[in-house]
């Protein structure tokens, strides 16, 4: 699903540049353990200060996600709290895929 919205945004902007994945498991986020909030921006721990600067580095971001319980993954929730994304100025989406199973009757 990431190279099918990877390819849609490439071929609308050909003026804008694009990472195809970033993928939170290379940042080795621990549930959450910075001593301050994560709104006041002050970052103690090395992960969490490159995973600051890699969301910093883009204009505008899309998560790429499986959907659990109707919701978010845990760990992409965890990595979206140690940034307090509510308060980042970049524009953001999240696109996801619910997987659906029909329930056979037992007929």
């Amino acid at each position: 699903m990431a190279k099918w919205v990877y390819e849609i945004a490439s071929k609308r902007r050909a003026d804008a540049e694009f990472e195809y994945v970033v993928n939170i498991k290379d940042y080795d986020l621990p549930l959450l353990d910075e001593p301050a909030p994560p709104s006041m921006g002050q970052y103690s721990k090395e992960h969490t200060k490159r995973w600051a600067a890699k969301i910093d580095s883009f204009d505008a971001f899309v998560f790429v996600t499986p959907e659990y319980n109707h919701a978010t993954s845990g760990a992409l929730k965890n990595a979206i709290d140690f940034l307090s994304l509510q308060r980042v100025k970049q524009q953001g989406g999240r696109v996801c895929r619910l997987w659906r199973r029909r329930r056979r009757e037992g007929r």
